[in-house]
């Protein structure tokens, strides 16, 4: 869910990399980090996760186990100085990712000159990388409920059932209060919005940066900092599928963290990410799991 909460547990947080330069990378983003570490927080919204994905087809019984469903958090340092964060409800429906070089051809007579040049901050070759996110609200038809009062607490029903009634004090049978509950897909499409309305300069000059923590197959931990493009925010109402809802929208990364060509704190994200009891982790460079490591293809 979504919504203003308060992080816990942020101040001295590091990042899921190793060394100095994923620390200095870190920064700003000690709190969010905080609200992915502090599963308690967020415990509903991981059973409601994964209940969909609970054992599909038998899957968390093969060698291919289901891991964590962890969600999209997202915030800015003036929504996190509040207390206030998004959890998306449901996850992007795709991200298409770009990591452009800091290089340029140059024809001449003799023949095409290469001129690459390093980023001082990062000591890397690549530029600013992007991110075209497509974000998906799940069913955003209102969700009509009747409510009646039993022993032990309150308890809901679909509107589904028409001839819900309770009795009133006074012995008379009435119909059920309604109740009308906003979708947790839609309120984050609102707060979406108010976090791209933010003002992007603090009030002691620095930006104001936004905080995602994302999480896939291909990276199952990793934090990005940066701005949406001017571009904005892009959707289209579908008379023909009403209740679906997708915007897309252009993240430009500054930074992430672990750096994302650093390929050892990559792997070492990957296994923090991906243990979930394992006694050990392989990888390409790992022999049978005796301990002895041997070289990956090509290195």
């Amino acid at each position: 869910m979504s919504g203003p909460n308060t992080p816990g547990g942020g101040s001295g947080s590091t990042g899921p990399g190793s060394g100095s330069e994923a620390s200095e990378t870190l920064g700003g983003f000690g709190a969010i980090k905080a609200l992915v570490e502090n599963e308690e927080r967020i415990e509903s919204l991981y059973k409601r996760r994964m209940s969909s994905f609970d054992d599909a087809g038998g899957i968390g019984r093969g060698p291919y186990r289901a891991g964590n469903s962890v969600p999209l958090i997202m915030t800015t340092e003036s929504f996190a100085a509040q207390g206030r964060y998004i959890i998306f409800w449901a996850g992007p429906k795709n991200v298409a990712w770009r990591f452009p070089m800091r290089a340029a051809q140059q024809q001449t007579r003799s023949g095409t000159i290469h001129h690459t040049w390093r980023n001082g901050s990062r000591s890397s070759f690549f530029d600013e990388p992007e991110a075209v996110f497509t974000f998906q609200a799940g069913n955003i038809m209102p969700v009509r409920i009747q409510q009646r009062t039993e022993t032990g607490g309150s308890r809901l029903h679909q509107l589904a059932d028409p001839f819900l009634r309770v009795s009133g004090i006074d012995g008379v049978s009435r119909p059920a209060p309604e109740v009308v509950a906003l979708p947790a897909g839609l309120f984050d499409f609102y707060e979406f919005f108010e976090l791209l309305n933010e003002e992007k300069i603090l009030p002691d000059g620095r930006p104001n940066f936004v905080f995602i923590a994302y999480s896939s197959l291909v990276y199952p931990e990793i934090f990005l900092r940066g701005f949406f493009s001017p571009d904005g925010i892009s959707f289209t109402e579908d008379a023909q599928n009403p209740a679906e809802l997708t915007w897309t929208s252009t993240f430009k990364v500054r930074s992430t963290s672990p750096p994302f060509y650093n390929s050892s704190q990559m792997m070492a994200a990957w296994r923090s990410a991906n243990t979930n009891g394992a006694s050990s982790v392989l990888s390409p460079a790992t022999s049978t799991g005796d301990g002895a490591e041997t070289p990956g293809k090509g290195g």
